[in-house]
Formats: C-alpha cells, structure tokens, sequence
C-alpha cells in the first residue's frame, strides 16, 4: 500500500541577512494615517508598490526551493516510484516570515508566519496527484461533529478523542475525560445548528472549527494555546440541508449565527472579480480567528489570547451583487471588546485580498520538474481601524486568504 505524507522542515536559525528585503509600510505598519476614514476609502491601488529587489527576492527563494524540491524527489526512499517502501513524498510546504522592520526571509525561526507555500507532484503515470490537505500536517485529534446527532453518535465520534488522550499518559481518570468530552461536544453540537440553515449564492461558511484544552484531571476548557496543552478540536462543515435534520439552536448558537451572517455579508461587498491572479489560480477561502468574549459573545480574535478557533468561508463561484441593506460593526476581541465599522473592514478585506495575490501571483510562476504549487496562504492582522497589515513573525493573524491552483 503507498501511503503519502507532507514533509514540513522547521530550523530553529534567525533569519539570514542575505535573504532580507523590506515590504514598503504600509503594508505591515498600522500607520496613524490608517485611523481615518479617508485612508480606509482609498482603493488597494493606493498602497505602495513593491521593490524590484524585493519582487527579485521573493522569486529567487521561490526558485531556490523548486530546485531543492527536485533534487529531494530522486532520493529513492520517497520516490513515488518506490516499491520497497509504502511511504513516499507527495507534498512539501515552504514558509516565508516578515520581520518587525518589514524584511522578509525563509521562515526559520518560530513564530507567526506570513505565507505558506504548500508543493504537490506533477501528475506522473505511476501516481495519483494528491492536493493538499491540512489534516496531513496536524495530528491534533478531531471530531466531525455536522448535522444534529443523538447522544449515542456524539459518544461514538468523540471516542477516538478520548482514546487519543489517554495515549499520552498524561491524564489518570478516563471516565472524567470521557464526560467532559463528549459534554463539550454535546454543547458545540447544539449550538452549530443555528448554522444548518439554508444557504446564500454569496460566500458561506465552509466550516467551524474550535480548540478545546485538556487539564492533568480530565476537565476541558476553552482558552489560550501556546502549543504545550494537550488539546482536541470539533468540527462542523455544512451539509445538504435534505440530507439533515436541524435542531434548535441555543442562545450562543444565535449568536455564532449572527457573527457568521455579519462576515458573509461584509465578504460580499469585498470585490473579488478585481483581485488579479492568473486563470489557475483561485481565491477559494477567507479564514478568521474567532474568539468569544466573558459575556458569551463571538467576535474576530486580533489575539491568541481571546482565539478559541477558526471560522471558514467558500469564495462564491461566480460574486453576485451585494445586498443594499445596512451591514453591521464587525465585532472584534482582544483585550476588550470593540467594533470595526462595516466600510472600514470591507477595506481591509479589500487590501488584505491585493496583498495575498502579489504572493499568489509570484508562486504561480514557478514549476519544477517534479512538483509546482498547489496552495498559498496569506496571513494578516486585523487593526481595530479596520486596516490589515501583513502578519509579522512576532504577531498574531487574524485573517487568513487562501488561493488554490487549479492548473494542470
């Protein structure tokens, strides 16, 4: 049996000063100017242009790592063509960081990201092309907890949750874990069903997902993640509304529904049709951090300190025009609670879309013998103005944009 894995190379280095070219400041920099409304009205165009040196920079790495692709795939051991293992390589994924001074560089030191290039083989007569697939890269344990299920289904899916942490060795008591996962995911269950609702032709969430944290006792808990915590994950995708049964939601439910509706909305003023890329390439998701606030309300997390989880949306297939009614403040968690203002976050959508194709659009262009890109990644952080800023290693996305190719 072969069996495909994603090969992804971390080395703890600073960053070299031979692979450094700045971004202009506007790009990553909340600048005072970003605070006023006649900042957040000017169109992407407005920004400023990057560097030749850092335009030359950013598709020498590319190259560079094409190269380094290819040299890596004729290693026997994880030929495609092998048949004396059952594993070979099918992906690779390439992380750039930004610093606080706008230079960018391979990403080799640990921290926040700003692009993620992930690499597939070329379709090749021995082998079947495999896309990328996140669940490739991230052991975390997880459930699919869709549609509305009884407690026995809950019990069955979140097993192999419950099997999983004990397998640590770290947690004594596992019918205490056992209750308090399957309570945790009883509650996420519930409240999900304010999204089993009858879809739009606009964007719409693709998927929910939430972080749970797993104490030395059993109990779990929502909270901060730095990366030690054992942890689990729910999910829910939407579904074919014949094929479920929708129950009541509850009141944080409504109020998930709410954030939901209110970011679909606010996508769908953003107009993608201007966003330049090359015909394989495809805007397919937006992705936010989501937080929930003491009261019990969801918002955008600006920091890890408030983000529970994620919310995704699919990029319509082809933009309809945007409704005329009044879209609400975007409600935005970090120390406090705020609000961003409908047209001030539709900018920023707007500029964070120009600045992930410019990195779309450079990944595009290169194709090794064996492999050419399958996805990018952009990753920004979301001002309490409304702007977005590339995300620096130090800082915290909020805002993800996610492109496709769907080449040959």
């Amino acid at each position: 049996m072969k069996v495909d894995f994603l090969l992804i190379i971390a080395i703890l280095l600073p960053i070299s000063s031979s692979l450094l070219a700045a971004f202009p400041d506007d790009w990553y920099q909340n600048l005072p100017e970003n605070q006023h409304d006649h900042f957040l009205e000017r169109r992407p165009l407005a920004l400023s242009q990057p560097s030749a040196e850092t335009d030359a920079l950013l598709d020498r790495e590319i190259a560079n790592n094409v190269l380094a692709l290819d040299k890596i795939a004729t290693n026997e051991n994880i030929s495609p063509n092998n048949s004396k293992s059952g594993w070979h390589l099918s992906n690779f994924a390439f992380d750039l960081g930004l610093t606080s001074s706008g230079a960018i560089g391979i990403m080799l030191v640990s921290g926040q990201a700003l692009v993620n290039i992930y690499w597939r083989r070329k379709k090749l007569q021995t082998t079947v092309r495999h896309n990328f697939n996140e669940a490739s890269v991230d052991n975390t344990p997880a459930a699919d907890l869709s549609g509305l299920l009884s407690d026995d289904e809950i019990r069955t899916r979140v097993e192999p949750i419950v099997t999983a942490m004990m397998a640590t060795g770290k947690i004594k008591d596992k019918d205490t874990l056992r209750e308090n996962v399957v309570k945790a995911a009883s509650n996420f269950n519930q409240m999900t069903q304010a999204l089993n609702v009858e879809t739009t032709t606009g964007w719409t969430p693709s998927r929910l997902r939430l972080d749970f944290i797993v104490g030395a006792s059993g109990s779990v808990y929502t909270g901060i993640l730095v990366g030690g915590e054992l942890r689990f994950r729910l999910d829910w995708f939407p579904k074919p509304n014949q094929q479920i049964t929708v129950g009541p939601a509850t009141a944080q439910g409504e109020n998930l529904y709410r954030l939901v509706k209110n970011l679909a909305n606010q996508l769908d003023h953003v107009p993608i049709a201007q966003v330049d890329l090359p015909p394989q390439l495809k805007l397919t998701q937006m992705v936010f951090s989501l937080g929930v606030a003491t009261n019990g309300n969801f918002g955008v997390a600006r920091a890890n300190s408030c983000a529970i989880g994620s919310i995704f949306f699919a990029a319509p297939q082809k933009q309809a025009a945007a409704s005329n009614l009044e879209v609400e403040p975007v409600p935005v968690l970090s120390h406090n609670s705020e609000q961003i203002a409908a047209h001030a976050f539709q900018a920023g959508m707007n500029k964070a879309l120009y600045m992930g194709s410019y990195f779309a659009r450079h990944a595009a262009k290169f194709h090794g013998t064996k492999w050419e890109p399958d996805q990018l990644r952009a990753q920004f952080t979301l001002q309490l103005g409304g702007t977005v800023t590339l995300a620096t290693i130090a800082g915290q996305a909020a805002v993800q944009a996610i492109f496709q190719n769907f080449g040959n």
